[in-house]
């Protein structure tokens, strides 16, 4: 259940994603747009508003029961005692050797010491124990921190799909500086909107008409509004 919950929030945060992120990468200024892209930027955009906020209650609703459930992580993690270690060697008599033999080899044997005196069984159940403490809550937290991350993501996406940000780029220019050509420095092959007002002429650089679209301006004694 869990998984399938973590995979469900996982594809609803993608699909917002492209929902509102597409017609951004799209329609940009001064970019190719091929037809068919276009039509599919502008339909994502139309049904984005709806579209992501599905998404987002899907994902609200999937973080919120992983937040509620944080056992059934644990149950499948549930950690076992660990076995008791078994005897590095045991000792058997041969098939081609006598009783006599067995005995006097035995208490040799048994005066025998390790070289070197192996772990305890405790000690090693219990950094078990400890490494899988560890890794549970190390992916608790990871389950966490995801949670939180498509919740921002899906919250993000629905709000750029609530708004106009084109308006953000482009937006009139109320406060418009003039240079002369001397002083602009515009290569010469720029392409520009020409007006000219009682004799007056003014230059605006399509590629900041571009962005800006109009531009309040006086020219010539009278308030014009240069557009593009």
């Amino acid at each position: 259940m869990r998984a399938r919950l973590i995979t469900l929030m996982t594809v609803a945060t993608l699909a917002n994603l492209i929902v509102a992120g597409y017609p951004v990468w799209v329609i940009r200024p001064f970019v190719a747009q091929p037809p068919r892209a276009l039509a599919w930027a502008i339909q994502l955009r139309d049904i984005g508003p709806w579209t992501t906020l599905a998404g987002l209650a899907v994902i609200l609703a999937c973080a919120i029961w992983l937040l509620a459930h944080p056992r059934s992580l644990e149950a499948r993690l549930k950690i076992e005692p660990a076995p008791a270690a078994a005897p590095e060697f045991q000792e058997s008599p041969a098939e081609n050797e006598s009783a006599a033999a067995v005995g006097v080899q035995a208490p040799v044997a048994a005066q025998a010491k390790p070289a070197t005196k192996p772990a305890s069984p405790r000690l090693a159940s219990a950094l078990a124990r400890g490494g899988r403490a560890m890794g549970r809550h190390a992916r608790r937290w990871a389950a966490g921190y995801a949670g939180v991350l498509a919740v921002i993501l899906g919250g993000l996406t629905a709000y750029i799909a609530h708004v106009d940000y084109f308006q953000w780029m482009f937006h009139p220019d109320h406060d418009v500086r003039t240079v002369s050509i001397a002083q602009s420095h515009w290569p010469d092959r720029a392409m520009v909107l020409d007006v000219v007002v009682h004799g007056q002429a003014r230059a605006y650089p399509i590629h900041e008409m571009g962005y800006y679209h109009i531009v309040n301006d006086r020219l010539g004694g009278e308030p014009i509004a240069a557009t593009y």
